[in-house]
């Protein structure tokens, strides 16, 4: 009956999200299902640019606080956000301090990561067909927080996630569009008038 609950509800949110065009919307929408969900201190979506070859740190939440955005190169060997995006698979972890080597193996010393570290982290890379455009995490400061079906239900959302950004940037980039051709018809309808007065005036 709960898993059944659970899947109603995931459900209804892929329907929201992916018929809302603002971003924060969109995220504030997704946290709020994923906390019902399952233990999440920390929960991010994170946006791959490939035209700057950077990782973006859009949406973080830590312990119900929002996080700065920030970016990170693609060349970032230490980042589970690139590791997941750049090899297109998902990231499993119950125990940090034993498996982090598992996807960064050149981290010697977990000491060395800034900040208070995760002890569960699950990534999912946000995909549509082949294209990839980010990546979604819930992490937990307790070991072993997370179970393959909590993987299943970030999977899924994963999916309602990467349609909903696309279709929120498609509606950006068209309304940076519409706006710049607003501007240059302002542009000609002052030029023509110009022109209008002058020839007036010539006459």
């Amino acid at each position: 009956e709960e898993s059944y609950g659970n899947l109603k509800k995931l459900s209804i949110i892929g329907q929201e999200i992916t018929t809302t065009l603002d971003f924060e919307v969109i995220f504030d929408r997704i946290y709020a299902y994923i906390n019902s969900m399952m233990d999440a201190n920390v929960f991010s979506v994170d946006v791959y640019h490939p035209e700057k070859e950077m990782v973006e740190y859009k949406f973080c939440l830590e312990k119900s606080e929002r996080m700065p955005e920030a970016f990170v190169p693609i060349t970032d060997s230490r980042s589970l956000a690139v590791w997941c995006i750049k090899h297109r698979q998902e990231v499993f972890i119950s125990d940090t301090e034993r498996e982090i080597h598992q996807y960064i193996p050149e981290l010697k010393n977990i000491e060395a990561i800034v900040g208070e570290v995760t002890s569960s982290i699950l990534y999912v890379p946000l995909m549509i067909k082949d294209q990839i455009i980010g990546a979604i995490s819930a992490q937990s400061f307790q070991k072993n927080a997370y179970t393959e079906y909590h993987l299943v239900i970030l999977r899924t959302l994963a999916s309602y996630t990467a349609i909903a950004l696309n279709n929120a940037k498609t509606y950006e980039q068209l309304t940076q569009a519409f706006n710049e051709i607003e501007v240059k018809t302002k542009e000609i309808e002052q030029s023509n008038i110009s022109i209008t007065d002058s020839l007036h005036y010539a006459r």
